[in-house]
């Protein structure tokens, strides 16, 4: 009678269930035994845990889960204890490592690792000291790239001696000698550099305008006036 008071008013409706129960429960029963009888119930539906009796020693494979079971246990516990700054630490000692490992790794292979390039070209080599940009100039052969509206978007690449070839002007004479040696006599070639988008007067010297505006320069043609 009890279960079937619970199942349909609930539990903790003791009230309910005594006074549906008249003739039933004693009258003398109260609410506190109808609980313990309730929780009596509920215990007895546990299903019952095995515990291992003393003096029996548990199996090797019982005893291998219970030591992963502790280990998962104990890694949960440090890892929560571990604050974000630890965390930071642990992944710049383990890129430090790797950093570590491969200049190892690059001594065993007979690399010298102060030596890689760093894929500049001899522009940068030559012009990466402040101090001797003004002192020096570049000489010798040098590839520089040109573009202008008849071949856009494609570069074209044109040796320059800078022993030779000083000037904006002696460079303006050596295209037409070269790649513009098809373009009009009555049109005046004007250079722009693409990293500084400056124009470049005919008489700067071309190693200052490689080093200001690097190796790459848009042609533009204008009419002669």
């Amino acid at each position: 009678m009890l279960c079937r008071g619970v199942a349909k008013y609930g539990t903790g409706k003791w009230k309910k269930i005594l006074q549906s129960g008249h003739g039933v429960f004693s009258k003398h029963r109260t609410n506190v035994d109808l609980k313990d009888k309730w929780k009596n119930m509920q215990r007895m539906n546990h299903i019952n845990r095995k515990r291992t009796a003393e003096g029996q020693h548990l199996t090797h494979h019982e005893q291998s889960s219970a030591s992963v079971c502790a280990k998962r246990s104990r890694s949960g516990d440090s890892v929560s204890e571990m604050s974000p700054m630890d965390s930071a630490e642990l992944k710049g000692v383990d890129r430090t490592d790797e950093a570590a490992s491969a200049m190892a790794s690059a001594d065993e292979e007979g690399t010298d690792v102060s030596c890689i390039p760093s894929g500049k070209d001899r522009l940068d080599a030559e012009t990466s000291d402040p101090d001797a940009r003004g002192s020096c100039q570049l000489s010798g052969q040098i590839a520089l790239n040109f573009v202008w509206n008849r071949c856009f978007p494609e570069l074209v690449n044109v040796r320059v001696d800078l022993d030779t070839c000083k000037d904006v002007s002696a460079l303006k004479q050596l295209l037409r000698s070269t790649v513009l040696s098809e373009a009009p006599l009555g049109e005046e070639v004007q250079m722009i550099g693409l990293t500084s988008r400056q124009l470049l007067q005919h008489d700067e010297l071309l190693s200052d305008c490689i080093r200001t505006n690097g190796t790459d320069f848009f042609l533009v043609f204008d009419e002669a006036t």
